[in-house]
């Protein structure tokens, strides 16, 4: 639970929307849950600062802008209408709404992570090999809760060019006494072979109604090599990572950046480049989704996403 000081030290510290979606589009705040925190922190630092006769048109803008910054990533487009929920209050009790509903979505996607951590570390057996993809805040969570349970259990985590965030993940995995190995991206389905790994485990940036899975480009073809080799690979996901807006056939853009990323420096001439930074797994590539809620199937994903969001008037 946030304690009220912590909590106002975070508004103090939280970013304005245009800092807080420049930090989203530059991968200086990264992580989907992370991005979704961040999103409802700064429109809560609006609507303190904000009069009432101008909060609702500051939000809305805020929530635009923060909306923008990353298309694929649902989580803080969910955090901001989560936070802001169509706006509905008049203006006078606006503002304390909003910083309300902030505040239980960063209470709730912690504790969420909390929670999915002890119910991954169950999936996982002792002595047990697991390979990971990129970097995720949650699945580092689960692996060290699972660590920390006792469990002896080896990682093998992939670089993911071209940001390198399994540098990140295998770091943050050797503090916490987790043994870890990095691999190169293309070794992934050798080692999933080689290295017998009992199973994968996964962050997510969006689930959608059908059972989809976006994340991470390459993730896609980790779980290709799984599934081939009978081996169940896991998603890790809050609630919040799953896309109401796909109820109406909404899928997310697969957002491409700068080709420069790629090159690091280096000319090529007369040669093009494509960045992608997400992909699509399919669901029959899935084996399940493990939320705060308990294991959802793909196919039970509709279901989830109707009785956990309801109705989404106002939303943006």
């Amino acid at each position: 639970m946030v304690q009220d000081q912590t909590w106002a030290e975070r508004l103090q510290k939280a970013a304005s929307p245009e800092e807080a979606a420049r930090l989203i589009r530059t991968m200086e705040v990264r992580g989907a849950a992370k991005i979704g925190r961040s999103a409802a922190l700064s429109l809560a630092r609006v609507a303190e600062s904000a009069s009432d006769d101008d909060a609702r048109k500051r939000l809305s803008a805020a929530g635009r802008t923060l909306v923008a910054a990353r298309p694929t990533a649902v989580s803080l487009r969910n955090a901001v209408n989560l936070t802001l929920d169509g706006l509905p209050e008049d203006d006078a009790r606006l503002r304390a709404a909003v910083v309300g509903r902030a505040r239980r979505y960063v209470e709730a996607s912690e504790a969420a992570r909390d929670r999915i951590a002890e119910r991954m570390s169950e999936e996982i057996p002792d002595g047990g090999t697991v390979l990971t993809h990129c970097h995720s805040s949650l699945a580092v969570a689960c692996l060290v809760a699972t660590h920390r349970s006792g469990k002896k259990i080896r990682v093998f985590a992939d670089e993911t060019r071209p940001w390198w965030q399994g540098h990140i993940t295998t770091r943050l995995l050797a503090e916490a006494g987790v043994d870890v190995t990095l691999i190169v991206d293309s070794a992934a389905h050798l080692i999933l072979e080689m290295e017998e790994v009992d199973v994968v485990v996964t962050g997510a940036d969006t689930v959608t109604a059908d059972g989809a899975l976006y994340n991470k480009v390459g993730t896609r073809a980790v779980a290709l090599g799984a599934k081939s080799l009978d081996i169940p690979f896991l998603v890790a996901a809050e609630s919040h990572k799953f896309s109401p807006y796909s109820l109406d056939g909404t899928y997310p853009q697969i957002e491409e950046r700068d080709p420069a990323e790629v090159l690091s420096g280096v000319e090529i001439p007369g040669v093009q480049v494509r960045n992608p930074v997400f992909d699509r797994t399919a669901p029959a590539l899935v084996s399940r989704f493990i939320t705060e809620e308990g294991p959802v199937a793909p196919a039970d994903t509709e279901r989830f996403i109707r009785e956990r969001f309801g109705t989404r008037e106002g939303w943006i």
